[in-house]
């Protein structure tokens, strides 16, 4: 039966057979009898034939259970395998004599003799017998395989697992017999390379040694392929998988190296290649929504290729799409991106993935200083590119804002400051540009409410205005000196556009009020108790303790919380009072009076001695008189004022005066000048030439303070002066109309004066225009670079030393200067002095 079913299908596969038959039974018989014994020679011509008989039966069939399913197949194998195995047996423990000559006798006759052949070698030649028909096997299954798949890789890793599974067959099939030995005889395993392998791992290891020698550098791609094959499954389950036998869990069984690589390697680099060149692997929004389903995909197809493999998969995975810096920069984007217009906010993107998974990640490898490193490169390169080389201040804030805004779990906040601060140079620059860029945005929003939400009831108005204000979320906004900067700026425009017909009064100023409350509610808890103060600060305080102070602290921002409302109620009277002035009057001079205390440190002036008054214009002195006598007639009248004295602060007074130049809309062009500015350009509607003696006479002004003065409207070639030092209208004048605003050209004082003190108090005899100090600003300074100083010391410093930390680091300020600082410091409770060590502390 077993030759006659070998000869039925020996034309299926021709080359493999007729290979396998050029070992023929006498070259077998030759190797393993040379005494000639026909009853091994027929074991052997068994053995081959049985060898034919499972290539033939196994080759042709396409589906696996066509032969698992034949029952008549089936049980020829089994009927046939005890006579193998008998075979078998009787082949390796033969006893076999090998001849050899001893040389010539006398008679020049070679002499023969015999020896027994050792066992050893006898059962290594029959298992090479067995070894070289099982590659026989293997190599017309490689070859029947990927001729039928025309060496497609796709085909071939399609129909690998089929293809693998026939073989695997084979291999059972003749399982016992290339097993006899290894199994028989364990003492010479490891010559016969089955020490860490078993017979079907070796017989796979072979069947990739056959392929690769097919192959040869496409087998590398092959692998590739093999691996893409299942990586782009979608949808990708269990059950899809549980049947699946890939390429690389058998070369990893059999330790079968690809492209020099162990198994292992080279899936890590084929996963890593993909995850780097995949799209939807890319950070996107989808991608960290999808961040856990991805994850488990990941793991599943790890495990089809070897279980131990799943950490690393998932640790390259994570690697790829958190533990860097480039998915951090991303993933930050993406969140500035879901903005939602019609909700006017940002959606927050934690409900399904948050920054934070970037955290427990490098957390969870020990690697968070990595991360606070990666996330603060990350936010200096988005700030320094929104700064850009024109340092454009409004798009740096625009992408300060968003930063801010998104970073819900503040992860990242301390960065931006950090950032924002070193960008402009302190951390009072920074709040006083914010400022600039706060008043700018309400001023936009406002004008926009006028234009196109006109129709709007006030709630509306004012809940539009609070869902766009550009609230910035960084701790400095609970600086106790905060609410100072907000002062500063809204005192220093109201003196500077006190006119009842401006859009800062009409519109701006009654709406500050609503739009700082919004800017500083979410830093000052308000009407609740201890307790639940105390509670909401702990439940938060992984996260955003910055917004929460110790109780003290809690009190003094309430405090100065109160201090900015009652200085804006100040500001409201100040101009009430004024447009009551000028409705009555019917007169062009607009009045602010203000109470000493509510007026910013920075722009306050001692009250000297009267000294060498400046001379006013006819009407202008004629206005104030006027002013000055209702002012004392509305004391009598009026017990709110009757305690007050009148304390005038020349160096505030604003003036606008028109020219004679027409602005391309048909207007004459207004020049915005301090009073002292007018005083002396006035002079000019009676003299053409003035020399710089004359105006200090006719104004009573000394020449330090005219020299400034003079050279602001030189600047702005206002005035032109000749070789003789005489200064004259320059007739020629043309306005630079970039600078020109609403009709209005502001001629600014040189820099190095403009921020001068006049240390006259309400005398005239000094023309700075006094809109803040340097000293407020060198306050600012030393107050952080006192702050810094301490919080870096554990122990504290002492006074000397703390001046001398200092000293190191600023220039140019005086011990007055820093015995102030020190004092707002401690009495902002910022740090604290301990009197039994005589140090300061943070």
């Amino acid at each position: 039966m077993m030759h006659e079913s070998a000869s039925k299908r020996g034309s299926y596969h021709e080359s493999p057979i007729r290979e396998a038959n050029t070992i023929s039974t006498s070259s077998l018989y030759h190797l393993f009898n040379n005494e000639k014994n026909p009853k091994y020679q027929k074991m052997i011509a068994e053995l081959h034939e049985f060898f034919n008989f499972t290539l033939s039966e196994t080759i042709s069939v396409t589906d696996i259970k066509e032969l698992e399913c034949d029952n008549e197949k089936v049980a020829t194998f089994r009927r046939i395998m005890p006579r193998m195995l008998n075979n078998c047996r009787e082949l390796t423990q033969r006893k076999t004599y090998i001849s050899f000559n001893l040389g010539l006798n006398g008679n020049d006759e070679k002499q023969k003799k015999f020896q027994l052949l050792h066992q050893h070698q006898i059962v290594l030649s029959f298992q090479e017998f067995c070894d070289e028909l099982t590659k026989l096997i293997v190599n017309s299954h490689v070859l029947d395989f990927l001729t039928k798949c025309d060496y497609s890789f796709e085909i071939i890793s399609k129909h690998w697992t089929s293809f693998y599974n026939r073989f695997r067959y084979a291999m059972g099939a003749l399982g016992p017999i290339i097993s006899y030995v290894p199994v028989n005889y364990p003492m010479i395993r490891k010559e016969l390379g089955f020490e860490d392998l078993t017979v079907f791992e070796y017989y796979d290891f072979k069947l990739f040694d056959c392929i690769n020698s097919y192959l040869k550098k496409e087998f590398t791609a092959l692998v590739t392929a093999s691996v893409h094959h299942y990586i782009h499954m979608f949808p990708i389950t269990n059950v899809m998988l549980e049947k699946e036998v890939p390429m690389l869990r058998i070369m990893s069984n059999c330790n079968f190296s690809v492209d020099n690589m162990s198994p292992k390697d080279f899936y890590m680099k084929t996963l890593k290649n993909y995850s780097n060149e995949e799209s939807n692997l890319e950070p996107r929004l989808e991608t960290f929504k999808n961040f856990k389903m991805l994850l488990t995909r990941n793991a599943l197809l790890a495990s089809l290729f070897f279980p131990d493999w799943v950490s690393d998969a998932n640790d390259l995975f994570i690697n790829h799409l958190l533990l860097n810096k480039k998915s951090i920069s991303e993933y930050i984007e993406i969140a500035k991106n879901t903005y939602d217009e019609d909700k006017q906010r940002y959606i927050k993107t934690e409900t399904f993935f948050s920054l934070s998974m970037f955290k427990n990640a490098f957390e969870a490898r020990n690697m968070l200083e990595l991360f606070k490193e990666f996330c603060d490169e990350a936010i200096s390169e988005k700030l320094r590119a929104a700064y850009g080389f024109n340092h454009d201040t409004e798009k740096l804030f625009d992408e300060v804002i968003q930063l801010a805004n998104i970073d819900h779990l503040k992860i990242y906040s301390d960065s931006i400051e950090y950032h924002l601060c070193d960008l402009l140079g302190s951390t009072s620059k920074a709040i006083e540009q914010y400022v600039k860029y706060f008043e700018s945005c309400l001023f936009k929003l406002v004008k926009k409410m006028k234009i196109k939400k006109s129709d709007y009831s006030r709630d509306m108005k004012m809940k539009y205005l609070n869902d766009n204000l550009p609230i910035l979320r960084l701790k400095f906004v609970n600086l106790p000196t905060f609410p100072n900067f907000f002062e500063r700026s809204i005192f220093r425009k109201t003196i500077l556009q006190s006119d009842q017909n401006s859009p800062f009064i009409k519109d701006i100023l009654p709406v500050y009020k609503d739009g700082l409350i919004e800017l500083f509610k979410e830093r000052i808890v308000t009407n609740v108790s201890r307790e639940d103060e105390i509670q909401y600060r702990d439940q938060y305080q992984p996260y955003k303790s910055q917004f929460f102070q110790v109780t003290e602290v809690m009190a003094d921002l309430r405090i100065k919380y109160a201090s900015f409302l009652s200085f804006y109620e100040n500001i409201e009277a100040a101009v009430k009072f004024g447009k009551e002035y000028n409705e009555n009057n019917n007169n062009l001079f607009f009045p602010l009076i203000f109470d000493r205390e509510r007026i910013p440190k920075g722009f306050q002036q001692p009250n000297n001695e009267l000294k060498n008054n400046f001379i006013l214009p006819q009407e202008m002195d004629d206005a104030w008189n006027k002013f000055l006598c209702n002012y004392h007639k509305n004391k009598v009248e009026n017990s709110d004022t009757s305690m007050k004295e009148l304390c005038p602060m020349w160096n505030l007074h604003h003036c606008e005066v028109e020219s004679t130049y027409v602005i391309p809309d048909g207007c004459s062009l207004t020049f915005e000048l301090t009073l002292f500015q007018t005083c002396v350009l006035i002079l000019f509607n009676e003299c053409d030439h003035l020399t710089l003696q004359v105006i200090a006479e006719r104004t009573n002004l000394a020449h330090k303070d005219l020299l400034p003065i003079l050279k602001s409207f030189l600047n702005y070639k206002i005035l032109i002066k000749d070789n003789n030092n005489t200064y004259c209208i320059n007739e020629n004048f043309k306005p630079d109309l970039k600078k020109v605003k609403n009709g209005k050209l502001r001629v600014v004082l040189p820099r190095n004066t403009s921020m001068q003190s006049s240390n006259t108090g309400d005398s005239r005899s000094s023309s700075a225009h006094h809109e803040g100090s340097n000293y407020q600003w060198t306050q600012e300074l030393l107050r952080a670079c006192i702050t810094r100083s301490i919080k870096s010391e554990r122990d504290g410093l002492s006074y000397d030393h703390l001046f001398e930390t200092v000293k190191r680091q600023i220039k140019g300020f005086s011990v007055g200067e820093f015995k102030d600082a020190l004092a707002e410091l401690l009495r902002d409770k910022f740090i604290t002095k301990d009197e039994s060590t005589d140090t300061y502390k943070y």
